[in-house]
């Protein structure tokens, strides 16, 4: 994302703990929608609780640099999508927008227990070779 535009950090994705681990090339795809996805509109640990697989924090960073590059255009501007399972060691979640007022991208965290309607998770559907 850096080399195509603004990225502001609150938590470094470093830092974060994640759903996936890069042991080994996956494909992941997710729902067409340019937005969060309506349903997950509730706190990260009722979403974490559940077996559904949902975006971390990495994959929404190359989720971003990829579809700008495809399209010039953004994801989430009317919203921001949680990643539940990317979590600091203080166990905040991990969250990422695109801030349109002030053209950045911008990976910021919420509380666990927020469920904020601005903000929805993205459902990862891996294809496994």
């Amino acid at each position: 994302c850096s080399p195509q535009f603004t990225v502001f950090e609150s938590v470094a994705v470093q830092s974060y703990s994640l759903e996936r681990q890069p042991d080994k090339a996956r494909l992941i795809l997710c729902r067409p929608n340019i937005e969060p996805d309506d349903q997950w509109r509730v706190s990260s640990n009722t979403m974490a609780d559940t077996t559904i697989p949902f975006f971390d924090c990495r994959e929404c960073y190359i989720l971003e640099g990829f579809y700008f590059n495809l399209t010039k255009k953004h994801l989430n501007i009317k919203g921001w999508t949680r990643c539940p399972r990317s979590r600091t060691s203080k166990r905040k979640v991990a969250y990422v927008r695109w801030d349109e007022a002030n053209e950045k991208f911008c990976a910021l965290y919420d509380y666990p227990d927020h469920d904020n309607p601005d903000g929805g998770g993205r459902e990862a559907v891996i294809l496994v070779p």
